[in-house]
């Protein structure tokens, strides 16, 4: 059985801003090391939201990592300040490793990547493993 990842336990600690649609939860696609960037950006925008009538209840439909980085995608905002929200956990997320959490930077080679020098050396073996493998078929 695989492991779950603890951040799957925002779509029940934000539950106005994770809901079900069309059978589905949104899906927050990266590792635990962001997992507290993620908390606090939900819960800053939640705040914000709830202190401000004006503003429409947001949803998130997906959380990601792409290209190293952080992607926070949501729908029915009418905001500007929202945006900058995401926007500026977005940039945080390339100075943080999403593996551990630790101050890390963009890896490129075979895939971008926001990690720490432990858990890039980590990944490395396992590339070097995985490579090795390939190459006694």
């Amino acid at each position: 059985m695989e492991k779950r990842s603890k951040n799957h336990g925002l779509l029940k600690k934000y539950p106005k801003l994770f809901i079900k649609q069309k059978m589905v939860w949104p899906d927050i696609e990266c590792n635990d090391g962001w997992y507290w960037l993620i908390d606090n950006l939900c819960k800053t925008i939640q705040d914000y939201i709830d202190q401000n009538k004006k503003v429409s209840q947001i949803t998130i439909g997906q959380v990601k990592e792409k290209f190293g980085g952080l992607r926070f995608y949501t729908n029915g905002y009418n905001d500007d300040r929202i945006p900058g929200m995401i926007w500026f956990a977005e940039s945080l997320s390339y100075s943080i490793c999403e593996t551990c959490g630790q101050p890390g930077k963009l890896r490129t080679g075979h895939w971008y990547a926001t990690r720490c020098d432990e858990c890039q050396k980590k990944k490395d073996k396992e590339w070097e493993k995985y490579v090795k493998s390939k190459r006694n078929k």
